[in-house]
């Protein structure tokens, strides 16, 4: 089964942001994690601290963990879902963008510092 990160960048809208939050964890990733082939998801939210400047222009990311042996299939059912999906006025529907990863290379985790390197 082959894996891939989907990743959706939003806004909400003008002061809605506690609203959104919880109709994103209440109703919308619920939602979506009953499309087969989304295995999970984790919600994020930038940080005022970033490496380069201007910061990315969406305040939040979820991201979806898929694995599925036919991406065309469960990105066919996700498009699917969002038809018949609980809509909400919380999110800002100009701003927002959304895109599939696969993994490339073997995973690496960090050793301690007296080791040295990275292991796969």
């Amino acid at each position: 089964m082959a894996a891939y990160i989907f990743m959706a960048l939003t806004n909400a809208a003008e002061g809605q942001e506690a609203a959104y939050g919880a109709y994103l964890d209440q109703v919308h990733v619920p939602e979506v994690l009953t499309v087969p082939g989304v295995a999970a998801a984790q919600r994020y939210e930038l940080t005022d601290e970033q490496r380069m400047r201007p910061p990315p222009p969406f305040r939040f990311a979820t991201v979806y963990e898929l694995e599925t042996d036919d991406l065309a299939a469960t990105l066919t059912a996700i498009r699917t879902a969002a038809k018949t999906a609980v809509k909400s006025a919380t999110g800002d529907p100009d701003s927002r963008a959304a895109w599939i990863y696969r993994p490339v290379g073997e995973r690496r985790l960090a050793l301690p510092a007296s080791e040295g390197s990275c292991e796969p």
